[in-house]
């Protein structure tokens, strides 16, 4: 049962054989190339994934685009003004705490204080 039976084949069967052996070829060769094509795209996909697309906007867009990219900068703007006002009054906070406070007292005041004192 394993061994290969000899026949002589016609040779339209031959040319048959032939045939299908050149589709097989061509089938792998198709699948192959295929592949390949698919691992490339692939590839660039991954490359290109944190990268910008280019897309062509409108004039309206474009405006839109720029209205929003300056109102980001108005904002980003208003928070450090924000933060530097808020960091020099923290700072002016600091410098008059350890400061002592000084008082215009009355005269009447003032001898109390002097009487208390002593």
């Amino acid at each position: 049962m394993g061994k290969a039976i000899d026949v002589d084949l016609s040779d339209e069967a031959l040319k048959h054989r032939e045939e299908l052996k050149q589709d097989g070829e061509d089938a792998k060769n198709r699948r192959e190339m295929e592949y390949k094509a698919e691992a490339k795209r692939l590839a660039e996909m991954k490359a290109s994934m944190g990268k910008a697309i280019d897309v062509d906007l409108s004039d309206e867009a474009l405006k839109h685009r720029e209205e929003l990219k300056q109102d980001g900068e108005d904002a980003k703007n208003r928070r450090e003004m924000e933060y530097k006002s808020k960091a020099k009054e923290l700072k002016d906070m600091a410098a008059s705490a350890e400061k002592a406070i000084d008082v215009d007292l009355s005269d009447e005041t003032e001898e109390l204080r002097r009487e208390l004192a002593s």
